[in-house]
């Protein structure tokens, strides 16, 4: 790999920036559980979701900044999604070696490798997510030319209490979740997504890659049975986040995509999802069912969310620097 492609920061007397592999999950590690514990996010980051840094696609890039004791006390990390032409950016710094320019050094680095990373032919974007307990590094994303471009809001339900029945509409039926149905359902999101962007899309890879904690048997399908070849008209596909029930306080199951394709907008259906997902979570033992929904998420969804008995416990932020495509690319 070309070296000018993993130019570091230039590092202060104290600190010393390098690549980061296999062979530093432990320290990374340490250093997470560090920064999530004083930060106090909705969430922990599992051992698994690190290894899974440094096995997912090569371009996937992570440094971290040492200090003279040889501790690791920063990283940071880029993660292009090359079908979208984004990349997305993570990263911390321990409370103890914070407001000494690690932050704003991890910053720099990550948009440099971005405007490497991106496709200079096509309109592309460099993400942060930022939780609402984390200012400061909002304040620094917003100094360095980041724009709020999106907000989500953390929705929780307490499986204790009842489930309303839910019965969809002839012709659709909601089945479990199975393999030849997850591949339809890749194939039928890259159609319409293709509609708004030829160049968008899922695949194999990126399909997979986002759902680490995929849980199959609490996940489910609509189908439109209208003729013997059954078409995927919604989806609801869940996740179990173990590393992150510290944080919640019980054992909750999430609910990461949920949807309806064109053409069959029915709140019925959704409603259905809904509940066969929270019904599943609770056989399987979960104490709470969570959700992240976009705060500009249509009325209908959250008006559903609600009536299931979800109720809002935290936000987040998106913030985004928009790349334009070159003409001599």
């Amino acid at each position: 790999m070309n070296q000018q492609e993993w130019q570091l920061p230039e590092g202060e007397d104290k600190y010393c920036w390098r690549r980061l592999g296999p062979k530093n999950v432990p320290e990374m590690g340490n250093l997470i559980r560090r920064i999530e514990d004083f930060d106090n996010p909705p969430f922990r980051t599992a051992v698994g979701e690190i290894e899974a840094f440094f096995s997912a696609p090569t371009k996937w890039r992570t440094i971290g900044a040492f200090g003279a004791d040889n501790n690791l006390v920063a990283y940071a990390q880029v993660r292009p999604r090359l079908l979208v032409n984004e990349v997305v950016c993570d990263g911390g710094v321990d409370p103890r070696y914070r407001g000494q320019g690690l932050g704003r050094a991890a910053i720099t680095w990550q948009r440099d490798q971005a405007s490497i990373l991106l496709d200079a032919s096509r309109p592309g974007r460099v993400l942060f997510y930022v939780e609402d307990v984390s200012p400061d590094l909002s304040r620094l994303l917003l100094d360095a030319g980041y724009l709020e471009t999106d907000s989500f809001v953390d929705v929780c339900r307490d499986l204790t209490n009842p489930i309303k029945p839910a019965p969809v509409p002839y012709p659709f039926e909601v089945v479990p979740w199975d393999e030849e149905l997850d591949e339809m359902l890749r194939h039928a999101l890259n159609r319409v997504l293709n509609d708004n962007n030829p160049e968008s899309g899922y695949s194999v890879e990126d399909w997979a890659t986002r759902r680490a904690a995929f849980t199959p048997d609490c996940s489910f399908v609509a189908l439109d049975k209208t003729t013997d070849r059954s078409q995927i008209a919604g989806f609801a596909l869940s996740s179990v986040y173990r590393q992150d029930w510290t944080a919640v306080g019980n054992r909750q199951g999430y609910i990461d995509l949920l949807g309806l394709l064109p053409g069959w907008e029915n709140a019925a259906i959704l409603r259905a999802l809904i509940a066969g997902v929270l019904q599943a979570f609770r056989e399987r033992g979960f104490a709470t069912a969570g959700a992240l929904l976009p705060a500009t998420v249509d009325a209908l969804t959250r008006k559903l969310f609600v009536e299931a008995g979800f109720r809002t416990v935290g936000t987040s932020t998106q913030y985004a620097i928009d790349t334009a495509a070159t003409s001599d690319s």
